[in-house]
């Protein structure tokens, strides 16, 4: 259904949530109450931040940086995530072919 998709929409864009959570709040000196992302597959998609998933945000983000230089670069694991990144573009990205 389509609330099922913009959900799984919106998760496949968390960790992107929680960096612009964190980095706006930090800036503004004010945890941030909420979110709108203006996604091409789904729409606007809006929503209330509490400080539960901010805390859960930053463990996810403190994690990812904890992994970084830890294990090779792979692939993106979806195809259609290859059309909005830049590798590919830059023709840096061996399994994307040629680019645009």
């Amino acid at each position: 259904s389509g609330a099922d998709d913009k959900a799984e929409t919106v998760a496949r864009y968390a960790v992107q949530r929680d960096v612009y959570v964190h980095a706006v709040g930090a800036i503004a000196g004010r945890p941030v109450q909420r979110f709108v992302f203006l996604l091409p597959e789904a729409g606007p998609v809006s929503g209330r931040i509490t400080s539960a998933m901010r805390k859960q945000g930053r463990g996810r983000i403190h994690a990812l940086l904890g992994r970084l230089g830890q294990e090779d670069p792979a692939l993106a694991a979806r195809a259609e995530d290859c059309e909005w990144c830049g590798y590919r573009d830059a023709g840096w990205c061996p399994g994307a072919g040629r680019p645009r």
